[in-house]
């Protein structure tokens, strides 16, 4: 069987395109956006991809056309396989079709950690020899893969995104699927061009609860007020609360360790019998300590003990584009996050300040520097400015804020005329690059912001920084 993606390099579709290829179809592809990490996945299994949406695609003949929400009906390739009615699919709806029968489908759910969680409860499942499926939004550094199919009729652990489906199916994706475990983070206002609010969003969490069995299990965040919102609305599964002082909860105590270069955090997890486990981790941040828990929670179900499930998380070492160091410099340290919510942008910068920047003046031979970032604001919401009014708040922490803005028409500078922070605003990428090497100093955390390949900026910045040490 051979498929036709369209918008194949999106993290979604492309790791799709790699599932469907590990069950033996031919699989080609088409996008006008191709970058790393997925594009180099694509590469490297020999899927051809086609740059751009032109109709001459149609002569590829494909058994089917799968359609990524990138797609709209102004692609020239859109109208031919309308008006010659070639068989397609949304992507969503053959995960389902081809991949996700017979599956044992862990889903994991929520507008941040969706990506980390899931990577989590995979790499667990793999570490206790369970041979999981999955399919990430992002590349687990365990696997360097963002999807593999795993174990015949075994686990599934499945990143469910409430973006919209396709341009012909505006349901959320995650409405397509039935796991036998969901897990719900968190749920915030996004995705203001599918959106209208907090509450559009959180209505398609609402029917997706309507349609999760009784016989599931779903493990919900009891820290965030919108989940305990729409739980209140109706559940007709079994449910298990993490945050939860009664149930999954962890503590923390302040330990770090800095171990050949990466700093680790540790902490504890309790579970409802008061057992009670150290655990130790490179992911850093409260935020991700949620995750841990709402990981170690969600394979507690399947029996993996506290223990084990710490031994596990001791080995992971991270995801591509998550607080990811891409290198150093005379001691310049240069990372890549995906944060782009302000909410994810804020503990990212916490996260940075209290394991890198205060913690560097407790040692006595380290330098202590600030935290310059580098922000693109490039996802919808972003350039729509609807998340504007939160810039100034999620950036607060940060020394300095320099800002691509070549495709936002929003002011930026009135956003932060009650702040602290006094942000460079830049249409040309070299001369942001320019400008963040030049106030760089030893000890300094270069944290690049961008839920894109941002023009490579983080190879360029590190080759700036060698040339300005000679």
């Amino acid at each position: 069987m051979h498929i036709h993606i369209i918008g194949i390099c999106g993290t979604f579709m492309g790791s799709l395109a790699l599932l469907a290829r590990n069950l033996g179809m031919k699989v080609t592809g088409c996008d006008s956006n191709v970058y790393p990490p997925m594009s180099d996945q694509l590469k490297d299994v020999g899927i051809k991809i086609v740059e751009g949406y032109d109709h001459e695609q149609i002569k590829m003949k494909p058994d089917l056309w799968v359609i990524g929400n990138v797609a709209t009906r102004e692609f020239p390739i859109i109208e031919l396989i309308l008006n010659q009615k070639s068989p397609f699919i949304s992507g969503p709806a053959f995960l389902k079709e081809f991949i996700l029968k017979n599956k044992h489908v862990i889903a994991v759910a929520g507008t941040h950690g969706k990506t980390t969680t899931s990577a989590l409860i995979a790499w667990i499942l793999e570490y206790t020899g369970n041979n999981p499926g999955f399919l990430i939004g992002g590349v687990p550094n365990n696997f360097n893969l963002s999807a593999k199919l795993g174990e015949k009729n075994g686990i599934f652990v499945l990143e469910a995104d409430e973006y919209d489906t396709a341009f012909f199916d505006k349901r959320s994706k995650f409405l397509h699927y039935t796991p036998k475990i969901a897990v719900l983070n968190n749920l915030e206002f996004d995705h203001a061009d599918i959106f209208r609010d907090l509450k559009a969003v959180e209505d398609q969490f609402h029917y997706w609860m309507k349609i999760i069995p009784s016989k599931s299990q779903i493990i919900i965040n009891k820290n965030d007020m919108n989940l305990t919102r729409l739980i209140e609305r109706g559940v007709w599964s079994k449910t298990t609360f993490f945050n939860d002082s009664d149930n999954w909860f962890f503590k923390t105590n302040n330990n770090k360790t800095n171990n050949f270069g990466g700093m680790r955090e540790k902490f504890y997890i309790l579970n409802s019998k008061k057992e009670e486990v150290e655990f130790s981790t490179s992911l850093l941040g409260e935020h991700n300590k949620s995750n841990i828990l709402a990981a170690v929670a969600t394979v507690g179900c399947l029996g993996i003990s506290i223990k084990v499930a710490a031994k596990a998380i001791n080995t992971f070492v991270g995801i591509k584009k998550r607080l990811e160091l891409k290198g150093e410099v005379n001691e310049i340290k240069v990372f890549d996050d995906f944060a782009h919510h302000p909410t994810a942008i804020k503990l990212t910068i916490q996260a940075v300040r209290k394991n890198f920047i205060e913690n560097s003046k407790n040692h006595k031979n380290s330098t202590t520097g600030k935290i310059l970032v580098a922000f693109e604001p490039r996802s919808n919401s972003m350039k729509m400015g609807a998340m504007k009014k939160d810039l100034a708040q999620a950036f607060s922490e940060a020394d300095e804020l320099f800002v691509f803005c070549k495709k936002v028409n929003w002011d930026l500078n009135s956003i932060f005329s009650r702040s602290n922070l006094n942000p460079k605003s830049f249409k040309n990428l070299n001369d942001l690059i320019e400008s963040i090497v030049k106030i760089s100093r030893r000890g300094d955390i270069i944290l690049v912001m961008s839920n894109g390949s941002f023009g490579g900026i983080h190879k360029k910045i590190l080759e700036k920084l060698k040339v300005n040490q000679k």
